[in-house]
């Protein structure tokens, strides 16, 4: 589908209120942006990569390869089934919430703000904090439970950096945006009008400005559109039209030494973000506003080049892990099916020797039988010369 047609539709769905409101992040953008890093792998690291995720398939079904578990940390918030809540049995872990955002002040109207407010958005918690301690863990685990939790967290965390209102906190109170001084939650207050699907301006940004709305799980024909996206994504923005692309900036996050430049290229992505917020997602937006067709159609184009950016870094990122992913646990599910056949194969044995000795056993007696009846034969001869010698 080419930009203008994913325009036409996107603005026509916005006008014609034919989509329900979600809240939250769309699953169709987290999984574009884990299928341009797929994309970027080789067969064996996509491989190894699944061969992981599959180890919590039985909890997870359906949310188990490099593309689907990026809805995974969503998935585990919700509390209850709903359109945007597939998973049967809800997990109701929101104890990770803050790990998605980074809340940095954006306060064009000079509002008195506290220590907290201004120096406290890129630590623990947040979400470059996370990146940080995952690569941390990626170097000292040797845990494949804690590569399968945590990766899945990063898949779906460096698609939220790429977000420009997950890494933002604006303080409001003018005409267009009042009575928002304490904050405006990443843009979750701000409401927008005439939107279907979205009722506030963060949501908005998190549906790419309704280009990519659809919802795990996926159909064949789903995951088909979704493949074809991250390939026209990655043909129209290639590494060159990035200028922070650096594809070995993630070195640092591989050495001991280098934890605070580790640290320091995830800042770099949200500021990046940020400041797109600040120059693009709030420009010319009011409280209860209908955002303008040239404001949606940069949007819209703002949003793809953020998930290809995404996407292309993540895949720098899963190169590296795979390298470093341990060994199958021996409790693992592969190591259970070779005790099977482990199991099956001495039952196997076992039976075979049972009818090996029930053979022989046979053959014994047919052979002690054989030995009877000559021994009878020949006695009964005896008697027969001795009672003729006596005639």
């Amino acid at each position: 589908m080419t930009a203008a047609l994913q325009f036409e539709r996107a603005w026509f769905i916005m006008l014609a209120g034919c989509v329900p409101a979600t809240l939250g992040w769309w699953d169709n953008g987290h999984m574009l942006v884990a299928e341009v890093a797929r994309q970027q792998l080789d067969a064996a690291e996509v491989d190894k990569l699944n061969e992981l995720f599959r180890e919590w398939e039985h909890d997870y079904p359906g949310a188990c390869d490099v593309t689907t578990v990026a809805v995974w940390p969503d998935m585990i918030k919700c509390t209850q089934v709903s359109s945007y809540c597939a998973k049967p049995l809800s997990d109701a872990l929101g104890q990770f919430d803050s790990w998605h955002f980074s809340d940095k002040p954006y306060n064009p109207d000079n509002v008195p703000l506290s220590d907290i407010q201004t120096s406290l958005y890129d630590k623990n918690p947040s979400a470059q904090w996370v990146l940080a301690s995952a690569m941390n863990t990626f170097n000292k685990s040797r845990s494949r439970f804690a590569f399968n939790m945590m990766l899945r967290f990063v898949i779906h965390i460096v698609g939220d950096v790429h977000q420009p209102l997950h890494n933002v906190e604006g303080f409001f109170n003018d005409k267009a945006i009042p009575h928002l001084d304490h904050g405006d939650v990443g843009g979750n207050l701000i409401h927008v009008a005439n939107v279907s699907f979205a009722k506030n301006l963060h949501a908005f940004w998190d549906a790419a400005a309704g280009l990519y709305l659809t919802n795990w799980p996926y159909s064949t024909a789903d995951t088909a559109l979704l493949e074809q996206n991250a390939s026209e994504l990655l043909k129209a923005h290639p590494p060159a039209s990035f200028p922070s692309y650096n594809a070995t900036e993630l070195r640092p996050c591989w050495n001991d030494g280098g934890r605070q430049d580790c640290k320091d290229v995830f800042q770099r992505w949200a500021s990046e973000a940020y400041d797109l917020a600040v120059k693009d997602a709030y420009q010319h937006i009011s409280q209860g506003g209908t955002p303008s067709e040239a404001y949606v159609l940069n949007a819209q184009h703002l949003s793809q080049r953020q998930i290809t950016l995404g996407g292309r870094r993540l895949g720098d990122l899963l190169k590296a892990v795979a390298a470093r992913l341990p060994p199958a646990q021996s409790n693992g599910p592969e190591k259970a099916n070779e005790a099977g056949v482990f199991r099956m194969r001495i039952g196997l044995a076992v039976l075979i020797s049972l009818n090996v000795m029930l053979v022989v056993a046979v053959i014994t007696l047919v052979l002690r039988l054989r030995r009877i009846s000559v021994a009878g034969r020949a006695n009964r001869n005896t008697a027969l010369l001795t009672v003729a010698a006596g005639a």
